[in-house]
């Protein structure tokens, strides 16, 4: 056949196999989703073998259209040709177009990031004995230490957001149906409707555990519950600004509550004494939680993040990824190859570059410098007991 003969049977097969490969794309997703293990050491030393598959099921399904469509040709044209022989002619076609287009399309999606290094543990981290918190897949809220030791169950309900004592004693946390509770030593009590509400930042309960507060950002209250007595006290307040936070005092009967940029101290004695303050408390409980400076209506994380001469930066949507930096130079780039393991959170343990950073459903050490990355545990929603997530950062 000559050429301009040839070309519109041609151009025509090659658009089937285009729309064939939208359903092999689908098909490599699922297979993705599936097979592919969840922790990112696993996961990019699988993903060039998924490659693979995915380039063998697009020549598949390339081959399949390609076929169809070579018999719909030969039955107009009256043409008698075996189908092994149509078969075979499709088949070497594509191998020749697949010596070209797998290797592109293997190097273009080969898993590249900043890490040199998938470590399958954490035991390299300078601080082992560092305790951090997440949300199992079962709902619960689990605590491990950072040398992968100590591992436990801290609250054996389902956990949505939390905040609780640097002992793990104490738990004031949002539940099934958006119900607060508070669990300390085995015994959880449920704390009545609110009737508003609130996140970590706006949250606390006093050291002894006998109240817990709640503000609400609308209204301009705290409303104030006693677990003796099984009543709410409702607190007027002063000032404004959203983003507040609501964090207990050392005292049983003091707390502090940050609106705008006003500070108040609330006195809870028999009548309600309020004092506005020039700077900043310095007496707070030893309590810990979900901060961060995104918030959103399910609760707070840290989006961005500084620890000396570090920034680092969550991407969210589309082209997910953190991007840490240093005097404006950017020292790494990460995401999860395949691009469906969103970044949840990030956050700087300390000056020495160590990042403790949220990827699907496990919480992973970064060292920047060494550029080598580890699991701590499986769990979304974590915090750790360090300064980022003290109850006293949001002051």
């Amino acid at each position: 056949m000559r050429f301009l003969e040839l070309w519109p049977s041609w151009f025509k097969a090659n658009v089937w196999s285009l729309v064939a490969g939208i359903p092999a794309l689908m098909l490599n997703e699922a297979l993705t989703g599936w097979f592919l293990p969840g922790e990112l050491g696993q996961r990019n030393r699988a993903y060039p073998l998924f490659l693979l598959l995915f380039i063998l099921v697009f020549f598949s399904a390339t081959c399949f259209a390609e076929f169809l469509y070579g018999q719909r040709i030969m039955r107009k044209s009256g043409a008698h040709i075996g189908r092994a022989a149509l078969f075979k002619g499709v088949l070497l076609a594509n191998l020749v177009s697949y010596a070209v287009l797998g290797p592109v399309y293997f190097l273009i999606e080969y898993p590249r990031s900043g890490i040199q290094e998938f470590a399958p543990d954490t035991s390299w981290f300078k601080n082992p004995a560092l305790t951090v918190l997440a949300v199992d897949h079962n709902g619960q809220l689990e605590a491990a230490t950072t040398g992968g030791h100590n591992s436990r169950i801290i609250v054996p309900h389902e956990v949505q957001d939390y905040v609780l004592s640097a002992d793990l004693a104490q738990v004031l946390y949002r539940g099934v149906n958006d119900r607060l509770y508070f669990f300390a030593r085995g015994t959880n009590l449920m704390v009545p409707e609110l009737g508003f509400r609130c996140r970590a930042p706006e949250m606390d309960f006093s050291p002894a555990g006998k109240r817990a507060a709640f503000f609400d950002d609308e209204t301009k209250r705290v409303r104030v519950y006693d677990f003796t007595s099984g009543r709410f006290r409702d607190v007027p307040t002063f000032g404004d600004g959203f983003g507040s936070s609501l964090v207990w005092s050392s005292a049983e009967e003091k707390l502090y509550l940050k609106t705008g940029k006003e500070y108040w101290e609330i006195e809870l004695g028999p009548d309600v004494a309020y004092r506005r303050l020039r700077n900043s408390p310095l007496d707070f409980a030893d309590h810990y939680g979900r901060l961060g400076n995104a918030w959103s209506q399910d609760g707070v994380r840290y989006r961005q993040h500084q620890e000396g001469d570090f920034k680092l930066f969550v991407l969210f949507g589309f082209g997910n990824q953190l991007v840490v930096s240093s005097q404006e130079k950017i020292l790494l780039r990460f995401k999860d190859p395949t691009g469906e393991l969103g970044i949840e959170q990030a956050v700087f343990l300390n000056r020495s570059g160590d990042v403790l950073v949220g990827v699907g459903d496990f919480v992973y050490i970064l060292n920047v410098q060494s550029r080598r990355m580890g699991p701590v545990m499986g769990g979304q929603k974590f915090i750790a007991i360090a300064k980022p997530f003290s109850k006293q950062a949001d002051f």
